[in-house]
């Protein structure tokens, strides 16, 4: 009854460096979670929680491992305006009203045609994204997410575009962080609760 199930995809060529930088998807990084619904519905707040967790990576990887009720696709194109995670923008944007279903058994294969490629990710973008989805948090884990994403966001205007030099002895860039962690951290127990 899903409307849509993913998998964690093959990775191609399998390279030490292929490997290392894919692990860290979330669809590999919360593997052991997602395992516990192996050929199940996702519950949808867990869902959600995944999504703003895995933040610009996107829950559902590359949407060539995923499987897709055609009812529910058509009508819901992917984004062309969020640079090359048009997939993401479509999950934050499609999961308030889709199903999930998790198959823990790779399906498809993710070919790495150019790991060098520069990737630019609109960090406002995924912010709001973020934002808009986590409207349908309890009001206790939207307080949470807000907390995370306004941290998220002091910390961006302190290192970007690129860290400055010696930011890590500014205190403001280690109260934020230490306000994003405790905050992501507290998601992530939200998450494992039953």
């Amino acid at each position: 009854e899903a409307d849509v199930v993913f998998s964690p995809p093959r990775i191609s060529p399998a390279t030490g460096t292929n490997l290392k930088r894919s692990r860290h998807w979330p669809v590999f990084a919360f593997s052991k979670f997602l395992n516990q619904f192996a050929g199940l519905r996702i519950p949808k707040e867990k869902a959600i929680l995944l999504q703003i967790l895995s933040g610009a990576s996107g829950l559902l990887g590359s949407c060539a491992s995923c499987l897709f009720r055609t009812s529910f696709l058509q009508g819901r194109p992917f984004s062309t305006d969020h640079h090359h995670y048009g997939d993401t923008a479509w999950t934050f944007q499609n999961l308030p009203e889709a199903i999930l279903a998790f198959h823990p058994d790779p399906v498809a294969r993710f070919v790495v045609h150019d790991d060098k490629a520069d990737r630019f990710i609109d960090k406002k973008q995924i912010y709001r994204l973020t934002d808009n989805l986590g409207i349908l948090l309890q009001p206790q884990l939207r307080t949470t997410l807000m907390k995370f994403i306004q941290a998220s966001q002091q910390i961006d205007q302190i290192r970007d575009p690129h860290p400055r030099f010696g930011w890590w002895w500014m205190p403001a860039a280690w109260r934020a962080r230490s306000q994003r962690n405790k905050s992501r951290s507290s998601l992530i127990q939200a998450l494992e609760r039953s």
